[in-house]
């Protein structure tokens, strides 16, 4: 077997990709309605509410991921990819709080 790079790799051995992840993927899972050809697991309709205590998941979860993964500036985060519900549905607040703990 061989690598990504063309190295060989000893049979079992796991795979690591010679360059660290660049891209990160956020899925806000809120929407004001659905749409009919929608295949994300979202949530629609009334859920401001739940838009905080959902951000403060993604912090948590963020840390967990950085204490494992931790930020390299000779590697930056090259792509952020935000989606699964209608992104423009969550307040300026909450975005702030986001964007703060992605830095």
């Amino acid at each position: 077997m061989t690598r990504a790079n063309g190295s060989p790799r000893e049979e079992g051995a796991p795979f690591v990709h010679p360059e660290p992840a660049r891209a990160l993927y956020i899925h806000l899972p809120f929407c004001r309605a659905r749409c009919a050809f929608c295949d994300f697991p979202v949530v629609a309709g009334r859920t401001v509410h739940l838009h905080g205590p959902y951000v403060d998941a993604l912090l948590r979860e963020l840390e967990l991921l950085f204490s494992y993964f931790p930020p390299d500036p000779s590697h930056p985060l090259r792509t952020l990819y935000v989606g699964g519900g209608t992104p423009s549905f969550f307040a300026r607040t909450e975005w702030e709080r986001l964007a703060a703990g992605i830095e």
